[in-house]
């Protein structure tokens, strides 16, 4: 009877601890999974960052040409174009 007893108090034992190992492995994968979202998040607001940096640089280099005078070889700016050139602007 005291065997069976301590037997129960072990098996209840190792069951808390079962219980705890597992609590405590499912929210140490939660934070490591939140962790890599977060990762990408940076990494995909860098990329877009960039993407939409280069995005206005390209519309500024189309809408507001370089003269001329400065590049010679260039195109620009359109002749008779209605666009102020980059030094114009700014």
């Amino acid at each position: 009877m005291v065997i069976s007893h301590w037997l129960l108090v072990i098996s209840h034992w190792s069951l808390v601890i079962g219980h705890w190992s597992l609590v405590i492995s499912h929210w140490s994968l939660v934070i490591g999974h939140w962790s890599l979202v977060q990762r990408a998040n940076d990494q995909l607001c860098l990329h877009l960052t960039t993407c939409i940096t280069w995005d206005v640089l390209n519309l500024l280099i189309l809408y507001f040409p370089i003269p001329n005078s400065q590049f010679p070889n260039s195109q620009f700016p359109i002749p008779n174009s209605q666009f102020p050139t980059l030094y114009e602007v700014l």
